[in-house]
């Protein structure tokens, strides 16, 4: 990896989701996250050259979306 931008340059802005709505698209998936938070996690993926196999939206081992 020759550059990632340093936390303060990368601002995700996801909407304001109710725990229950985000435990929802927990359960659907990650075509079921909003489409700013897809773009930010593939964009991490392609800045730093290596696929993401989850994201976690919570402190649930249910809060787990796998990619």
């Amino acid at each position: 990896v020759q550059f990632l931008p340093y936390p303060h340059q990368v601002v995700p802005g996801f909407p304001d989701l109710s725990q229950g709505e985000w435990q929802s698209i927990a359960k659907k998936g990650f075509h079921a996250l909003p489409a700013n938070a897809r773009s930010f996690v593939e964009k991490i993926q392609v800045l730093s050259g290596v696929r993401i196999k989850s994201v976690s939206i919570g402190p649930g081992r249910d809060e787990i979306i796998w990619l």
